[in-house]
């Protein structure tokens, strides 16, 4: 699994494209409210049918931000995670990026990530990062890959 570090200055441009991009969803969306508000004449099912998906339209911006929000964090947690060199030296905490919240039980640093024995225990934590896993990898290389979502050098 000889996987290189990723590119963090490509990853900002497309988190600042994506969030532009929500950014005018979310002024499409204003305006599509606005402009239906006032449309007395549209039968009352077909408002609530129009409601409800704006509704869910808007739910998705709101899971959207939180996602971009916790991705903008991260990738300042990994760029600060790739200094770390020393295993006791500690590592920044990323956050889930579907609830912006805190990882449950993030190594404190690398020694923490060496001591973790269990598949379970990284793919929950490389989950939380909304990365992908293979139930084929062995424990070090699922070490690896959570060493690499969060800005760790290949070991």
């Amino acid at each position: 699994m000889a996987q290189q570090l990723p590119n963090y200055l490509e990853m900002a441009a497309e988190l600042r494209q994506s969030s532009q991009a929500l950014a005018d969803a979310a002024a499409a969306h204003n305006n599509l409210s606005v402009e239906i508000a006032p449309s007395a004449n549209v039968p009352a099912i077909q408002a609530w049918e129009i409601k409800a998906m704006l509704t869910t339209i808007d739910q998705r911006l709101q899971a959207m931000d939180l996602c971009m929000q916790a991705r903008f964090y991260n990738v300042s947690c990994m760029l600060s995670n790739g200094r770390v060199t020393q295993p006791k030296t500690p590592l920044h905490p990323l956050r889930n990026i579907t609830t912006n919240q805190p990882i449950p039980n993030f190594p404190e640093n690398l020694d923490a990530v060496e001591d973790i024995e269990c598949h379970d225990n990284f793919r929950s934590l490389l989950d939380a990062l909304g990365e992908q896993t293979n139930p084929q990898w062995t424990l070090q290389e699922t070490r690896q890959a959570f060493r690499e979502a969060i800005g760790c050098h290949p070991i």
